[in-house]
Order: structure tokens, then sequence, then C-alpha cells
């Protein structure tokens, strides 16, 4: 929701595999053939993108709640419940299901969707905490370091750069 400016960045129309890092690259091929690109993907929700210069993909709207709305029609159409707004302390593997432990409830899943980011935005719930659950089921993670950090200058110096992105 807050990619591209709250547009909602979906994807890159330039993927190249050249421009990845890490353990896993490797992969990839197998991972993208297999993989609807982002604008079929979407499309299948309704939800039609746009591109800029640079391939960055957007929702037509231009607004992030058509893609989050999208979503959530689409996991209620398939019969998908989703718990928002909760805290996970635990992941708990059993037979036939994870048992779920939540700050709001207890609850099973045959499978569960882990999405978390590092620690750069904590009001979004990007803080990190999900790590150590992760590590508790012998998941690993590189080094997580900042990516995104204030940087102080005069800004007289720098108002023709407006709009220019690095």
């Amino acid at each position: 929701m807050v990619t591209g400016n709250g547009r909602c960045n979906l994807g890159n129309a330039n993927q190249r595999l050249d421009t990845y890092r890490g353990s896993l690259v490797v992969l990839l091929p197998q991972v993208m053939k297999q993989t609807l690109n982002a604008q079929d993907f979407f499309a299948e929700m309704g939800v039609f993108c746009r591109q800029d210069q640079e391939g960055h993909q957007y929702p037509q709207s231009n607004q992030a709640a058509s893609v989050l709305d999208a979503l959530r029609f689409t996991v209620e159409q398939i019969g998908t419940e989703t718990y928002c707004d909760c805290i996970v302390y635990n992941l708990s593997p059993r037979k036939d299901n994870i048992l779920v432990q939540t700050n709001l409830d207890t609850f099973q899943a045959k499978a569960v969707i882990i999405t978390t980011g590092g620690f750069a935005a904590p009001k979004t719930g990007s803080d990190g905490k999900m790590f150590s659950v992760l590590e508790k089921l012998g998941h690993s993670h590189s080094v997580v370091k900042p990516a995104l950090v204030p940087f102080y200058t005069q800004p007289q110096q720098l108002r023709g750069l407006k709009g220019v992105r690095i």
C-alpha cells in the first residue's frame, strides 16, 4: 500500500535475472517460468495496470486501495479467512495444520503466507519481530541492514532534484 507513493507498485516489466542478488537467485528462472507476471495476475482480479517509462507497473486507478479491494474480494470469493490487525507470536506446525498464536486469538490454518519486511516501517508491521518466530521454525535470514535512512542537507542545494529518484 505504501509503495509507489501510495499508488502501489505492482511490479516491473523490465525484469532481468542479472539484477537479483542472494543465495536463491539460482531458483529464479524456474520460479519466473511458473509465475504469472504481475500484469496478468492482477488483471485476473480486475485490476488493470499501466506502466511508466521505467517499467514500474501501477494500477490504472493510481490508487493502492483498488489493489487492496481486489485482493480482499478475491480472498473472500475463494473462501479464505483473513486475520488483520493482530500480532503473530508463534507458529506451531502440527500433523494436519499449523497452530497460529496471536495477541487476539489462537487458530488453526492449513497454510500460512508470511510477508514481513525488515525494520523500516514499524507502523506498518515491518518491525522485525517476525524474524524470531521464523527462526524458531528453523528458517534463517541474511543480516538485515538499513536501506532507507535519513539524509540531512541544505534544502536549497537539492531543489533542482525534486522528483528525481536514485
